[in-house]
């Protein structure tokens, strides 16, 4: 049975034959003239022969005559400078498709699109962008009716390192001069233990332990870390003594308590609404995990080494410290306690 369905306004034909499903487009914005080709494919079908096989080879289209049609397209509907990127892209791939002497989209596969990526040395963020135009150009040529389905899809994108965003040193201490004291607490827990917001929330006194100088984000009843992995984190000098200036004789059960009766501790932005007013006051850009990333770079330029620093941060946001791996080899573990 074959049926009849819209895309961009263009009418495509959906059929199986032999367990596989076929989508094919037929050139037309007409109903009647679409309907026409339907009723063929289904003749067709009947005499057990797969009707795209049966189309006349005059109607096959070159890459070129794609990137061709879509060239004229792309200059009569976009910006001047779009449509040069665009053709800087595409001659690029024309150039590789012809040292690989690929002339048809049919001969396209993933591998050839992976050796495309290793050959032509391109950073992957300019990668994606041609990807992504020769994906566009074979979705056009299917509404053209010049392609029957696109080589590209299901090809994954390449991943983009992420940006590292982090408080320098400098801004660390500017901060830490304007803050008040309950900030200062919230500034000593992300940058030099590596808490999240959450975690801060639920941080209970219970788990500073002033004797060992060990700080234990713990998994219970009421919250689990992120990750799921509870774990210990050797206190700086500087967290010690803000925590034990801040704590008062008559401390609850919660690091960060509520002040207006309405529970033991502070609401789960707490910290991070705290911490974006001092951002606010003193003007310096960034947010509340970047005092979290701070203290991940910070462990990797001291030589820490990586499994480490997974298990100190709690696995997530590793990736955020793998850039500086290449500016110091792995050194000794006891690097944490001097930081």
């Amino acid at each position: 049975m074959v049926t009849l369905f819209i895309k961009r306004n263009v009418w495509w034909l959906n059929y199986r034959y032999k367990g596989e499903r076929y989508r094919v487009s037929t050139g037309t914005k007409d109903r009647k003239l679409a309907e026409k080709k339907r009723q063929e494919y289904e003749i067709k079908l009947f005499k057990d022969s797969n009707p795209i096989h049966d189309e006349p080879r005059a109607k096959r289209a070159t890459i070129f005559d794609m990137f061709h049609r879509f060239l004229i397209h792309s200059e009569k509907s976009k910006a001047k400078t779009t449509w040069k990127i665009e053709r800087v892209f595409l001659k690029i791939w024309q150039e590789f498709f012809a040292r690989k002497r690929i002339k048809y989209a049919e001969q396209i596969n993933h591998s050839l699109i992976t050796d495309f990526q290793i050959e032509t040395e391109i950073t992957p963020r300019s990668f994606n962008n041609a990807l992504t135009l020769l994906r566009t150009v074979f979705n056009r040529a299917i509404d053209w009716g010049m392609l029957d389905k696109n080589p590209t899809r299901g090809f994954k994108k390449a991943k983009i390192p992420k940006k590292l965003k982090y408080f320098t040193d400098d801004e660390l201490e500017e901060l830490w001069s304007e803050a008040l004291p309950r900030q200062k607490v919230i500034i000593a827990l992300g940058a030099y233990a590596g808490l999240r917001n959450a975690e801060m929330v639920n941080l209970k006194w219970r788990d500073i332990d002033f004797k060992n100088n060990i700080l234990e984000v713990r998994s219970d009843d009421e919250v689990t870390p992120k990750g799921k992995r509870p774990r210990s984190v050797p206190m700086h000098d500087r967290l010690i003594e803000t925590l034990k200036a801040y704590k008062s004789k008559d401390a609850g059960i919660y690091v960060f308590p509520r002040n207006d009766g309405r529970g033991l501790k502070c609401g789960r932005n707490g910290p991070s609404n705290e911490f974006r007013q001092l951002l606010k006051l003193t003007g310096i850009k960034g947010s509340h995990h970047f005092l979290r990333h701070s203290f991940g770079t910070r462990l990797v330029k001291m030589a820490v080494p990586l499994p480490v620093v997974q298990s100190l941060m709690g696995h997530a946001d590793i990736e955020s410290t793998m850039i500086y791996v290449h500016l110091h080899p792995t050194q000794n573990h006891e690097a944490i306690e001097t930081l």
